[in-house]
C-alpha cells in the first residue's frame, strides 16, 4: 500500500539509523529534579496543586463488568466512559501535583496500581466482545493513551516509586507491554495501521504516538526499542500519505489536535530520542497542517467545525503553541496564546482545559515556560485561506480582526473522515459570533459510527444549510461530491471573494436533480454575503432550504426578511418558518450552543423545475 513503509519517515528512521542514534529518553524531569519542578511558574504550580488535591479527594470511580457489558446491550457509551476518563484525569492531575510537592502518597500509589488492575484499557465501544479477555487485550485509542500515561507516570515518579518498593516500576512496565506493546507488535491487520485499507484517520497517529511514548519509556532492550520506533515510523507514513498537501483536515478542527498534531508529536519525539540526529519536523505536510486551526478559528473559543466534533476549541491551547513553534508558523503560535488568554479570562481551570487529554499534553503545558510567560496576544484572523484539496474556503470581511462577517464554505465529498453529509455547506459569523452554523455532533452512541449513522439529524444534509430536494437529502459515499469547484478573490486586497460549486452529484438519483449550482460571495464594500442557488430538476414536488441558526430567527410579518441575531437575512420570494431543536442537558452539543438551536426553513412561494433564489446576509 502506498505510504506504509515507503514514505519519508520510513526512509529516515531505518533500523540502522535508529540503532545508531536512539538513546535513553527522559522527556520531562523526574520528581527528584527539584530545580526543574521549582522553576514552574508559581501560578501554574498553584493550579497543579489545586487540581491535584481536587483529584485526591474525589471519589475513585468503579469500572465494573456490568458497566463494560452495558455498551453491548444499550449502545450507550457514556455510562462506562465517564468513570473511565475520570480515573485518568484524576491520575494525571495527581502525578503533576506530585512533581510540585516532591512526594508520592498512598492515594496516588493506590490509583496508579488500580489502573494496572483494570481488566481492560480498551473502551467497550472499540471491543467486539461484550466483556474483555485480559489474556487478549485490544490496543485501541485509549488503551494506547493509557499506556503512555502509565509510562510517563513511571518515568516522572520513578525515584519515589523505587523508594517505596523496587517492584512497582517493573509492574507498570509489564502492564504496558502486555496490554499494548506486545499486541501492537503482533499484527499488521489493524484497520488503522496502514496495511489493510488506504483510508485511515486519527486512530493512526494517536495510537502510534502513544505507543512510541510508552515503548521508549518502558522497554529496556535496545533492539526492541529500535524495532518499535521503526514500526511506528512505517505506520505513520501511511497516515502521512493521507494528509492533504495543502494542510487541510477532513476530520474537522475538533480532531486536528489528535491527528495532525499527534503526528508532529511523534516526529518531535523521534528527533529528541535521537538527540536531534533524525529530524523530520520540516515535512511539508506537517508545516502545511498548521494553517487549518487558524482558518477555522472564529473568535474566542468559537471554531467552525466540519465533520464530528464541537464548535469550540476543546483541547489544551498549548498544543497550538508548541506546534507553531516547531514548524515556524507564527499565526498558529499566536492562536495558541490567544486561546490561553481566553482561558485565563474566563477562569477555566487547568484540569478542565486538559479535559481527557493525556499526561503527555499536561506535562508539555507545565514545562512550556515561554507559553506561560508570553504577553497577551491577539488571534491572527487571516483575511482568506483556501484549501484546494479538501475544497474549504475561510474568508473574513476585515482581515486581522473578528469584526465583520466571516464566511466558511466547503465542497468535498461524503466519504470524508467522520463524514456528515454536508457537501456545499457554509457557516457564517458576525463580529465573532457564530450565527449560521454547522451544529457538530451529538453525544456519541453506538449509532454514531453504525449503519444508522445518517438517520441522526446532525448527520443529515438538511441540517447543514443545504436544501432538501423533493424530500431527499444528500447520500453518503465517495461518489456524492461537489464538482466544478472554483474560488476567486484570494488576493489580500480583493473586494469580493467567491466560492462556487456544482452540488447535484451529492444527491442520489431519487432527488430528480439535474443541476444545483451554489455561489457564495463575500463583498467587503457592501459588507454582505450573498448566496445564490440555481437549479434544474426533472420534477418539483417540494423544495426547502434549512439554515441552522445559533440565534432565534425572527421573520418579519411582511415577509422577505428575517433577523438572526445581528444578521439581517433577505430572502425575496421565499416563505420563512422557524423550527426549534431542543438540546438535552449534558449532550455533547450543549457547551457550544446551550439548550437549543433553530432552523430557518425557507420555501419558494412558486415552485418550478428550473429556478434560483438569492439570499443576502448583512
Amino acid at each position: 500500500m502506498t505510504g506504509y513503509g515507503s514514505g519519508p519517515l520510513s526512509a529516515r528512521f531505518t533500523l540502522a539509523s535508529l540503532r545508531g542514534h536512539l538513546s535513553d529518553w527522559q522527556p520531562y524531569p523526574t520528581i527528584d529534579d527539584r530545580e526543574a519542578w521549582q522553576a514552574v511558574p508559581q501560578d501554574v504550580a498553584n493550579g497543579l496543586l489545586v487540581d491535584g488535591e481536587r483529584a485526591r479527594t474525589a471519589e475513585w470511580p468503579t469500572l465494573s463488568a456490568h458497566l463494560y457489558r452495558d455498551y453491548s446491550l444499550t449502545a450507550n457509551r457514556e455510562r462506562y466512559e465517564t468513570p473511565y476518563f475520570a480515573r485518568r484525569d484524576q491520575l494525571n492531575a495527581m502525578v503533576a501535583a506530585a512533581g510540585i510537592t516532591g512526594e508520592v502518597d498512598e492515594v496516588l500509589l493506590d490509583r496508579l496500581w488500580s489502573v494496572c488492575e483494570e481488566s481492560s484499557w480498551c473502551l467497550p465501544a472499540h471491543d467486539p466482545r461484550p466483556l474483555p479477555d485480559p489474556a487478549t487485550p485490544v490496543p485501541d485509542l485509549f488503551a494506547a493513551q493509557t499506556a503512555a500515561q502509565v509510562a510517563l507516570a513511571m518515568a516522572v515518579l520513578r525515584p519515589a516509586l523505587d523508594r517505596i518498593s523496587p517492584t512497582i516500576a517493573p509492574r507498570l512496565a509489564a502492564e504496558v507491554d502486555h496490554r499494548v506493546l506486545t499486541p501492537y507488535g503482533a499484527s499488521d491487520e489493524f484497520w488503522w495501521f496502514g496495511t489493510v485499507q488506504p483510508k485511515i484517520n486519527n486512530w493512526n497517529p494517536w495510537i502510534n504516538t502513544n505507543v512510541l511514548i510508552a515503548g521508549l519509556l518502558t522497554l529496556d532492550d535496545p533492539e526492541r526499542r529500535a524495532a518499535l520506533a521503526r514500526r511506528v515510523a512505517t505506520s505513520l507514513d501511511a497516515y502521512l500519505a493521507c494528509l492533504p498537501d495543502d494542510g487541510g483536515c477532513t476530520e474537522g478542527q475538533g480532531y486536528w489536535a489528535v491527528s495532525a498534531s499527534k503526528l508532529l508529536d511523534a516526529v518531535v519525539i523521534l528527533r529528541d530520542a535521537t538527540s536531534g540526529a533524525l529530524d523530520t519536523t520540516d515535512l511539508p505536510e506537517l508545516v502545511g497542517a498548521a494553517r487549518y486551526p487558524v482558518a477555522m478559528h472564529i473568535a474566542g473559543r468559537h471554531m467552525v467545525q466540519h465533520s464530528d466534533g464541537p464548535g469550540l476549541w476543546s483541547q489544551d491551547p498549548q498544543v497550538l503553541h508548541r506546534y507553531g513553534l516547531t514548524v515556524g508558523d507564527d499565526e498558529l503560535r499566536r492562536l495558541g496564546l490567544h486561546l490561553r488568554d481566553v482561558e485565563r479570562a474566563t477562569g477555566r481551570a487547568s484540569a478542565e482545559a486538559a479535559g481527557a487529554a493525556n499526561l503527555w499534553d499536561r506535562l508539555a503545558r507545565v514545562f512550556d515556560h515561554d507559553y506561560h510567560a508570553a504577553p497577551p496576544t491577539p488571534a491572527p484572523h487571516p483575511g482568506v485561506i483556501w484549501f484546494p484539496t479538501i475544497e474549504v474556503l475561510s474568508v473574513r470581511e476585515r482581515p486581522g480582526t473578528s469584526d465583520g462577517l466571516h464566511l466558511v464554505a466547503k465542497g468535498g465529498h461524503n466519504l470524508e473522515e467522520h463524514n456528515q453529509n454536508d457537501v456545499g455547506s457554509f457557516s457564517l459569523a458576525r463580529d465573532g459570533q457564530p450565527l449560521v452554523v454547522d451544529a457538530g455532533v451529538n453525544t456519541y452512541t453506538g449509532e454514531t459510527f453504525g449503519p444508522r449513522r445518517y438517520e441522526i439529524w446532525s448527520m443529515r444534509s438538511d441540517w447543514h444549510n443545504l436544501p432538501r430536494i423533493n424530500g431527499v437529502d444528500q447520500a453518503a459515499g465517495r461518489a456524492f461530491a461537489a464538482t466544478d469547484v472554483a474560488v476567486t478573490g484570494l488576493e489580500p486586497d480583493a473586494v469580493r471573494t467567491s466560492f462556487s460549486a456544482e452540488l447535484a452529484p451529492a444527491w442520489p438519483e431519487g432527488a430528480g436533480l439535474t443541476s444545483w449550482r451554489r455561489d457564495l460571495v463575500l463583498d467587503r464594500e457592501q459588507h454582505m454575503v450573498t448566496l445564490i442557488d440555481t437549479w434544474q430538476l426533472t420534477t418539483a414536488s417540494s423544495l426547502t432550504l434549512g439554515l441552522v441558526c445559533a440565534a432565534e430567527p425572527q421573520p418579519e410579518v411582511s415577509g422577505g426578511r428575517t433577523s438572526v441575531g445581528s444578521l439581517v437575512v433577505t430572502h425575496p420570494g421565499l416563505h420563512a418558518t422557524v423550527e426549534v431543536l431542543p438540546i438535552p442537558a449534558g449532550d455533547r452539543l450543549e457547551p457550544t450552543w446551550g439548550r437549543q438551536l433553530w432552523r430557518l426553513l425557507l420555501t419558494p412561494e412558486t415552485l418550478a423545475t428550473q429556478g434560483s433564489w438569492t439570499i443576502s446576509f448583512r
